[in-house]
């Protein structure tokens, strides 16, 4: 009971560790984006 317990819970976080990075790495890209945005429409003293 307890080792079936353990290995599901082992996969679960597997899971959860992989949508996480996913995650990341979309808020990474989006703030990528977001900052060639911003960098892009300020004027050369702004920056």
């Amino acid at each position: 009971m307890a080792t079936e317990q353990s290995t599901t819970l082992e996969r679960r976080n597997a899971v959860n560790i992989e949508m996480n990075a996913t995650d990341l790495t979309d808020i990474v890209f989006a703030l990528a984006a977001l900052n060639g945005e911003i960098t892009a429409s300020m004027s050369d003293e702004e920056l």
